[in-house]
């Protein structure tokens, strides 16, 4: 069995070209890597895949991503009815949305800090 397999290589030449670029940007904060490692592995585990749209831990793990930021559980209680389920799927929605817009807006003004 090979050890080489070009399709795979380039996903993990991606996947090593996404820790540099958040790893200059933690030196260029003047902290550790080691330290940061954990907060760019959950970054990049939350993020979705461009192709799928699925997050890495619903592919891999079949679950979604525990984290700390507010969650709406939608129709927790089934007595409400149906135009208060909406509104909170729409609010759940939008909030994810615009929590994943400031990462990625962190992580690009990070990077370019760093190229600069």
């Amino acid at each position: 069995m090979k050890t080489y397999y070009a399709r795979s290589n380039g996903k993990l030449e991606r996947f090593h070209r996404y820790l540099k670029k958040t790893f200059r940007v933690a030196s260029a904060d003047d902290e550790s890597w080691q330290k940061e490692l954990p907060k760019i592995l959950m970054l990049y585990r939350a993020s979705p895949h461009r192709v799928s749209g699925k997050l890495p831990t619903m592919l891999l793990f079949n679950r979604e991503l525990r984290m700390k930021l507010p969650h709406i559980e939608s129709h927790v209680n089934t007595s409400l009815n149906p135009e208060h389920h909406e509104k909170c799927d729409l609010y759940q929605t939008r909030l994810n949305l615009y929590i994943k817009m400031l990462w990625r807006l962190k992580i690009a003004l990070l990077i370019q800090a760093t190229e600069a």
